[in-house]
C-alpha cells in the first residue's frame, strides 16, 4: 500500500529527498512481488477508493439546509454548503477521494501489467476484468465530480480528468486532461473489455466487481450518456417482478434504530451489489452539522406518497443540533493500536445496488417512451417502501397522480436532451424517490449536476445562496497539489 501511495503522489506532484530515494529503491522489489494469481487478487482489493464522496457531495446538493448556530452544531461543512470547497486536510474531502481514486487506478493498474507478464490465460481473465472495471470505475467517478456534466454537443471541448492507464514508473509525470469524450470513451473501452470477464467466485464477493455489480455500475455508466437501450440491457437481469432483489424496507423497518446501522450495508443483503469501507468521519461529523437535513426539509421530501399513505423509511431527530438522521452509515473504530487505543473511523459504503439500477431502468423505461411500463415500475418500488400497502393501493398509483405530485419538480428539470411532458413527470417522479432512497449518501449530487437542478441554500440572517444551471461551481476545483504540479485547475 506504501508504494501505491508513492506512485500516485508522484502522478500528481514532486516528492521530498527522502521519498525519491524510498520510491527508487522499494519499487524494483515491489514490481517481482505480482508472479501469482493470488497476489494479484491480494493486490485488487486496494483498487477501490478508500475514501467516500459522500462527505461533500451531499452537503453541496438539495438534500441540506442551515439548522441555525444551536448548542451543539458545528460549521464543519460551510465551505461545501457554499460550494467555495476551500482546501482542508480530511479523509472526507474532495482532495481525499481524489488522491483515493488515483490510488485505486494504481492498484488497477499494477494488476493489469502483472497479469500481462504472467501471459494471461483463463485463470486470471476474471482479475482482469475486475481491474479493467475498477479503473473504469473510479475514472468515472472523477469525471462526474471535477469535469462539467455529460453532453455529446460539447463534450469534445469540455476539460476532462487524467485517465492513467498504464503504471507510472517514473518520478515525476506529466498528464493532459483531455476532453469529456475522451474521458468517457476510455472508460466505456475499460468497461465493455472487463465486463464480460467479471465472476462471482470472490471469498467476498460485495466487496469486488462481481457481474452484478458490473452490470449496475454499466447502467450508471449510460444513464449518464442518456443511452437508454444500454441502460435497459444492462438492468434485465432484475426482471419484470424485482421485489426479491430490491431492499426488503418491510423487515429494515422492524430494526431497532442501532440495528439499522449496522444492517443497512451488510453483504447479506440482496440489494447491496457492491461496498467500500472508506476512512469516514461522515457519521460523526454530520449528525451535529448545522448543515444537514432539516425538519422543514425532511416533511417535503419524505411526505405523503403517490398512495397517499406514509413512507417505511424512519428518522430520527436529534434535539441539540435540529438534524433529521437516517440510520444507514454506521461508523466503526477500526484500532490499529489497540495498546494505544488510536485508530480512524471507518464507514461502509453501498456503491452500487440494485434498488439504484430499478430506478435507472425506470427512467431509461420513460425515456424510450415506454410510459406506462415506468410507471408500473415506480408503483412497484413505491409499494414496497409503503406503510400499510395493499395491492388494492394500486389503482391510486397513475401518470395523473404523479403529476399532480411532481408537475413542478419536472420543469425544473434541463438535461441536455428533450423530454416531453410525461418523460419529465415520470423522470421527476424517479428522482425524487432517488433522494429519498440515497439520503445521505451522496448519490444526490449526480442528479442534481446531470439533470442540471437549481440548488438553492439559504443562511440564517443572509441572502440565499443560488447554485444556477450551467453553475462553473458544479466543477470542483482541482485538489491545491495537483494544481502545484502543472495540472489546469477549473475555472470558478
Amino acid at each position: 500500500m506504501k508504494r501505491v501511495k508513492i506512485i500516485v503522489a508522484s502522478l500528481l506532484i514532486g516528492l521530498s529527498a527522502v521519498s525519491c530515494d524510498n520510491f527508487l529503491s522499494e519499487l524494483p522489489d515491489n514490481r517481482t512481488q505480482l508472479d501469482s494469481k493470488d497476489k494479484i487478487a491480494d493486490l485488487l482489493v486496494s483498487a477501490y477508493p478508500i475514501y467516500g464522496y459522500a462527505g461533500f457531495t451531499e452537503i453541496m446538493s438539495d438534500n441540506v439546509d442551515d439548522n441555525g448556530k444551536k448548542s451543539m452544531t458545528r460549521d464543519y461543512n460551510l465551505s461545501e454548503y457554499k460550494w467555495e470547497l476551500e482546501e482542508r486536510n480530511s479523509q472526507d474531502s474532495p482532495s481525499a477521494y481524489w488522491d483515493g481514486c488515483y490510488e485505486a487506478i494504481a492498484s488497477a493498474n499494477d494488476a493489469l501489467e502483472a497479469i500481462e507478464k504472467l501471459g494471461g490465460g483463463p485463470e486470471l481473465s476474471h482479475l482482469k476484468g475486475e481491474a479493467l472495471v475498477a479503473r473504469a470505475y473510479a475514472h468515472f467517478m472523477l469525471v462526474q465530480i471535477w469535469s462539467k456534466a455529460y453532453n455529446p454537443a460539447t463534450a469534445d471541448s469540455d476539460v476532462g480528468i487524467p485517465y492513467v492507464d498504464k503504471p507510472e514508473r517514473v518520478l515525476i509525470q506529466h498528464y493532459d486532461r483531455g476532453t469529456v469524450a475522451d474521458v468517457y470513451a476510455k472508460i466505456e473501452k475499460d468497461l465493455e473489455e472487463g465486463l464480460p470477464l467479471l465472476k462471482d467466485s470472490y471469498k467476498q464477493p460485495k466487496f469486488h466487481f462481481n457481474r452484478t455489480a458490473g452490470h449496475a455500475f454499466a447502467s450508471n455508466f449510460y444513464l449518464v450518456k442518456g443511452d437508454w437501450e444500454k441502460v435497459l440491457e444492462h438492468s434485465n437481469y432484475l426482471g419484470s417482478n424485482p421485489k426479491m432483489q430490491l431492499r426488503d424496507y418491510l423487515a429494515f423497518s422492524k430494526l431497532g434504530y442501532l440495528e439499522k446501522y449496522q444492517a443497512y450495508a451488510r453483504p447479506t443483503v440482496n440489494s447491496n451489489l457492491l461496498l467500500v469501507t472508506a476512512v469516514s468521519n461522515h457519521w460523526r461529523n454530520n449528525i451535529w452539522s448545522r448543515f444537514w437535513l432539516t425538519e422543514d426539509l425532511n416533511r417535503e421530501i419524505f411526505g405523503q406518497n403517490a398512495f397517499g399513505k406514509n413512507w417505511l423509511y424512519s428518522s430520527i431527530s436529534y434535539t441539540a443540533s435540529g438534524t433529521y438522521v437516517y440510520p444507514k452509515l454506521g461508523e466503526y473504530f477500526r484500532l490499529d493500536d489497540p495498546s494505544a487505543g488510536t485508530g480512524l473511523p471507518h464507514v461502509t459504503y453501498v456503491l452500487l445496488s440494485n434498488d439504484e439500477n430499478y430506478l435507472n431502468r425506470a427512467e431509461a423505461l420513460a425515456m424510450s417512451g415506454r410510459i406506462d411500463e415506468a410507471v408500473d415500475a415506480l408503483r412497484l418500488f413505491t409499494g414496497t417502501r409503503t406503510i400499510g400497502y395493499k395491492a388494492s393501493d394500486d389503482a391510486k398509483f397513475t401518470l395523473a397522480k404523479l403529476r399532480s405530485i411532481y408537475g413542478n419538480d419536472a420543469m425544473k428539470l434541463s438535461p441536455y436532451y428533450d423530454m416531453n411532458e410525461d418523460q419529465a413527470v415520470v423522470v421527476a417522479a424517479v428522482l425524487s424517490a432517488k433522494q429519498r432512497e440515497f439520503m445521505h449518501e451522496g448519490k444526490r449530487w449526480f442528479d442534481v449536476k446531470r439533470h442540471n437542478i437549481e440548488v438553492v441554500h439559504k443562511l440564517k440572517d443572509e441572502a440565499d445562496m443560488i447554485l444556477t444551471k450551467d453553475d462553473l461551481r458544479r466543477q470542483l476545483p482541482l485538489p491545491l497539489h495537483v494544481v502545484s504540479a502543472g495540472i489546469p485547475d477549473n475555472p470558478r
